[in-house]
């Protein structure tokens, strides 16, 4: 693949903000196990059907949920696949990890109990960490994302995982912290030891792979990476959204900080350079929100 033509090589070369671009709304998350091949979008059709029916009703049941096939280094074998269950709120979080048997129905997992916290009787996960590789939809996820993934699982391999589609693979390498809800860009296999480090701390890291929380609006995450950077804030939990109110390209987000309320104006508007979303995409004009005063 021509470098010069790939979406990652694009938006950096462009200088596209990372900041404000992580998926969005989205406080928990179904990962479901599957060693065969992923389709370009959705669920594989080599999925067990029980489990397909399950993982979609949970999906509708519970708003807010965004579904994931991951891969490990070895194989589900003869005990079945796993799925893990993520709460990942701004308050709310916690990961757990269950196994479907052969045998075993998959209504039995109560998947949509599991994520709205009716049903823990899963195993604890304490950390979590998504790697997208999945290069049947975008080539930049498998290319890039392969090397930040070996380097993540050689010091988190219980916790590393390889992921479908997680969003924004321009931004590629990226990955999602669970539960802590922090999806990161641009990230280079050196960055695996201090991005590891930030998130054990509860802290963002890097603010050039930081790319926002996941449970928050795309207004919210950027004006949350702008208070970052203004206040020299590193804790992710320090900085609460207050309120927002977010119109079509206009959007007002309030931050407390401590005893401290800070408001954020913003404007959604088209970067200055074309952009190539999705590799063999032509160039066009990205929109973003953008910090006007706060």
């Amino acid at each position: 693949m021509d470098n010069r033509s790939s979406c990652a090589t694009s938006s950096a070369h462009a200088g596209e903000p990372i900041a404000g671009t992580a998926t969005a709304s989205t406080p928990r998350w179904l990962v479901i196990e599957h060693a065969g091949p992923w389709p370009r979008k959705g669920l594989p059709e080599t999925l067990r059907p029980d489990l397909r029916a399950a993982v979609e009703a949970a999906r509708d049941a519970v708003p807010g949920t965004r579904v994931l096939l991951a891969r490990a280094e070895a194989a589900p074998g003869e005990d079945g696949p796993r799925v893990w269950v993520a709460r990942a709120g701004e308050s709310d979080r916690s990961v757990q990890v269950v196994r479907l048997a052969p045998n075993q129905p998959a209504s039995s997992l109560d998947l949509a109990a599991r994520l709205r916290g009716e049903r823990t009787d899963g195993e604890d996960v304490p950390e979590l960490y998504l790697v997208c590789t999945h290069g049947q939809r975008d080539r930049c996820c498998a290319r890039l994302g392969m090397p930040v993934y070996s380097a993540l699982r050689a010091q988190a391999p219980d916790a590393t995982l390889r992921a479908s589609h997680l969003g924004g693979h321009r931004f590629a390498p990226t990955l999602v912290a669970l539960p802590a809800a922090a999806h990161f860009g641009r990230v280079q296999p050196e960055d695996a030891g201090a991005l590891l480090e930030a998130v054990r701390r509860g802290q963002r890291g890097p603010a050039r792979t930081y790319r926002g929380r996941t449970f928050a609006s795309r207004p919210a995450q950027t004006a949350l990476c702008h208070l970052h950077d203004a206040l020299g804030e590193p804790s992710l939990d320090a900085l609460q959204v207050e309120s927002e109110d977010v119109h079509v390209d206009a959007a007002t987000v309030v931050v407390r900080h401590g005893t401290d309320h800070h408001t954020v104006e913003l404007v959604q508007a088209p970067g200055p350079t074309p952009l190539i979303k999705s590799c063999g995409e032509a160039a066009t004009a990205v929109p973003g929100w953008r910090v006007l005063a706060g």
